[in-house]
């Protein structure tokens, strides 16, 4: 239970702030510092990610389709 909690915290700390600072930025009219916020983001989710699911190349192998998302991405304003 305490490595999820710990998990957890890691994705509030880099994915849940770095989005609502990208928004904040947006919503100021700072698209440069939004867009910058955004990348540093997807990077630090990417590495989350990476480092929960492996490297690739290493013991856990991945079949396609293993990461299909189980509702479609949409755009749409809120």
């Amino acid at each position: 239970m305490r490595e999820r909690q710990r998990q957890a915290l890691e994705i509030n700390d880099n994915i849940v702030q770095g989005l609502a600072a990208a928004q904040m930025a947006l919503a100021l009219g700072e698209q440069a510092q939004s867009e910058a916020a955004m990348t540093a983001t997807l990077g630090a989710a990417r590495g989350i990610i990476t480092d929960l699911l492996g490297e690739v190349g290493t013991q856990s192998r991945l079949s396609p389709g293993d990461l299909r998302r189980a509702t479609p991405t949409t755009l749409t304003a809120t």
